[in-house]
């Protein structure tokens, strides 16, 4: 953006306006119809800039998405800087409601086509494709036709569809493909699908344009582009025990099928709509129907007619029995979730309310299949209170599922924790200890990023609204450690953002007893009388068995998975900028008795020493960690240390705020903390000089040189004496 004079504000700049998005929008609007690209860029670069958030829903966000991707479309460069900000500001989930993929992806392929497939590659490391993607790539064949450079489309689609590796395609974009563009581009098309063993399905081999597509792949040749041989493209190179066992017998019927496909006349089919009328008609008999309908040739009965015939049913019972009679009638019943659950629901006397929910309920049998809106009907439900429909829907989640009474309760959980009811959570998690049912990884995972506060990477958490997080922190580090106390395998991963946030937030004391008994116990320490636990916890003897090995990621420790060389050097660094920071927050994670944790911090079992209360405080848990078991070798240290001696000695000045109060306050010369940091860390550890391992001497710039090198003014003054 422009520069302004001295003394002048701009609008966005002040607090009230700053999270305006429609200020936003209107300048990026204006800029666009101003400047064009630049415009455009520059409007960008201040919002990331300035942190603007960026709405994934309201009136709004359908209006700034629109302008912000067209703009990112027509002006590619412009997604360099965008796109960056998108991935690390807003969740995965937020990315895919607002379309991202399909709303860049498509409009390239239109409009800049040798973009389309790069950004497609991006998109898919993000983890930001669809997750029906066949679906959104068949749709990409009106844009491919829409195209300025078709030749280049076309490029791009096929590798899109190589990188993607979608599999059953073809009978989704074929179709649109015949119909959008050019016959050598079909026979081209076709070819490549099948040269990526993409087949027709047996109902898409019948139809007359596929079969012309398939003669034309290798008899005319003059179609087809250079780059494909002949030999690539006769009939041979297909699947040949496929296509055998899809070959129809000669009978009447299906000769008579041939036939009226060849002159597109199709069969007469009964479909579901109608036969769900006859069973609801009460003027017919069900033996009636089905008698008519087993004459008239219907195959299967769909969930509509099953409805109907369940609604008509006197008793679950009657149900059952009907369904009995249709298939001894040759009749063929539709294999969906609604047709499984109904069936199973009617065979149980418990589930009987549930039976009657799926008869009764407004939502399509077809809406069952959808295990996402089940859940979200699941927990409105939970949330108004309904716990009948509450009950039934749950039972259609768990469905043949092989523990269902497991799955129920991590479901329950998982609902309770998404909405930040921490006494009904604390409540299930206490119910599912008694009963023995482990909790799943899934719903730690939702326990983890529901309840804790919300934080930008490398950001701290936020400090708003800091009653309605209280103790979040707190909170989960317990139901962590309550998993771990039961004996169920614990995923070590879980353990990096809480041991980072406490970090972020000053709590080293936190930190540092959490850090010291997770080393404990994965290293074996904490024997099966649970000393460090204080004893209180029942312990599951067929879990703790299954615990005897801790888990571990591709093959590393848990502690090596746990303690990063990217934690252990912020370990180090929290512990320098503890003297400038405020106060730390008091702790409330329990682990263990007050007698087991004093021990513990006092190293009388582990032969830990005592962590101080300054600057050292991070290098002493660092070296407490390596006599526990934490590998610290090849992690970076030295060079950390290093970097935070010179952010206090060097003669720069720092941009950072807390490094600028670190350097006013610091009270201690450079030959203190060094010796400081050889007692803690062992003789010599910074790897200095031979000349100055026994000198007790030193002085400051001696000490300098020897960290450091020669400082830059120096160097220059003697290099001219040298000339000189």
């Amino acid at each position: 953006m422009p520069s302004l004079d001295s003394g002048e504000t701009r609008l966005v700049d002040q607090p009230q306006y700053l999270q305006n998005v429609n200020l936003w929008l209107e300048l990026l609007r204006f800029r666009l119809r101003l400047d064009g690209q630049q415009g455009a860029i520059d409007i960008v670069q201040a919002i990331v800039q300035r942190q603007v958030v960026l709405p994934t829903r309201g009136p709004l966000a359908d209006q700034l998405w629109s302008t912000l991707l067209w703009s990112a479309v027509q002006y590619p460069k412009m997604l360099h800087h965008i796109y960056p900000y998108l991935v690390e500001s807003l969740p995965r989930s937020a990315l895919l409601d607002i379309d991202l993929y399909t709303r860049l992806v498509g409009p390239l392929l239109r409009h800049n086509p040798m973009f389309a497939a790069t950004w497609h590659k991006r998109l898919q490391a993000d983890g930001l494709l669809p997750s029906a993607f066949v679906s959104v790539f068949a749709r990409f064949v009106t844009d491919v036709c829409g195209s300025n450079h078709k030749s280049r489309a076309v490029e791009a689609f096929k590798k899109i569809y190589t990188s993607a590796k979608v599999e059953h395609a073809y009978d989704e974009c074929m179709l649109p493909i015949c119909r959008l563009l050019d016959f050598s581009d079909a026979v081209d098309m076709h070819a490549f699908f099948l040269r990526h063993d993409d087949y027709p399905s047996s109902s898409m081999q019948s139809m007359p344009v596929i079969a012309h597509l398939t003669e034309h792949s290798w008899l005319a040749k003059s179609n087809m582009k250079s780059s494909y041989g002949y030999n690539s493209l006769k009939p041979a190179e297909l699947d040949v025990p496929r296509a055998e066992a899809n070959m129809l017998s000669l009978t009447r019927e299906n000769l008579s099928s041939i036939v009226g496909d060849v002159h597109n006349i199709r069969e007469k089919e009964l479909n579901d709509a109608f036969c769900a009328r006859l069973f609801a008609t009460t003027a017919f008999s069900i033996d009636l129907i089905i008698t008519g309908l087993r004459m008239l040739g219907l195959k299967a009965v769909g969930n509509l007619a099953l409805r109907e015939i369940a609604a008509r049913a006197p008793s679950p019972a009657d149900f059952n029995t009907t369904i009995e009679a249709i298939k001894a009638a040759g009749i063929s019943v539709v294999d969906s979730v609604f047709s499984r659950a109904l069936q199973f629901f009617a065979s149980r006397p418990d589930k009987h309310q549930s039976f009657e929910f799926l008869v009764t309920s407004d939502q399509h049998p077809t809406a069952y299949e959808d295990r996402i809106l089940q859940k979200q009907l699941f927990a409105s439900f939970i949330a108004s209170g309904d716990h009948s429909q509450a009950n039934a829907v749950l039972d259609v989640l768990t469905l043949q599922h092989s523990q269902p009474e497991h799955y129920h309760a991590n479901l329950i959980l998982q609902t309770y924790a998404h909405s930040g009811q921490r006494a009904s959570t604390i409540q299930i998690l206490h119910e599912m200890r008694l009963h023995r049912i482990p909790v799943s990884d899934a719903s730690l995972r939702v326990i983890q990023w529901a309840l804790l506060r919300p934080r930008l990477r490398s950001k701290r958490p936020i400090s708003q609204r800091h009653d309605e997080y209280k103790d979040d922190l707190d909170f989960t580090t317990n139901v962590f450690l309550e998993t771990l106390r039961t004996g169920q395998l614990l995923n070590p991963t879980r353990w990096h953002e809480i041991l980072r946030r406490y970090g972020m937030e000053n709590r080293l004391e936190s930190l540092e007893r959490l850090s010291i008994w997770l080393a404990s116990w994965y290293s074996g320490r904490i024997d099966s009388d649970d000393r460090a636990l204080g004893g209180s916890l029942p312990r599951d003897q067929g879990l703790v068995e299954a615990n005897s090995k801790p888990p571990s990621k591709d093959g590393q420790h848990p502690l090596a998975v746990i303690f990063t060389p990217h934690l252990l050097r912020a370990i180090v660094a929290w512990g320098f900028k503890s003297e400038a920071s405020s106060p730390e927050n008091t702790t409330s994670i329990k682990l263990g008795s007050s007698a087991d944790s004093n021990s513990h911090s006092q190293g009388s079992d582990t032969g830990t020493i005592q962590i101080p209360r300054d600057w050292t405080r991070g290098l002493t848990l660092i070296r407490n960690l390596d006599r526990l078991g934490v590998d610290l070798r090849g992690k970076g240290l030295r060079r950390e240390v290093k970097l935070r001696l010179w952010i206090l000695y060097g003669p720069g000045k720092s941009t950072v705020a807390a490094n600028r109060q670190a350097q006013k306050m610091n009270k201690f010369s450079l030959v203190h903390r060094v010796n400081q940091i050889h007692r803690i860390m062992g003789f010599n550890w910074l790897r200095l000089p031979s000349e100055l391992r026994a000198r007790s001497d030193v002085n400051h710039w001696t000490m300098y040189r020897a960290l450091f090198g020669q400082p830059r003014r120096m160097r220059s003054r003697k290099s001219k004496q040298d000339r000189g």
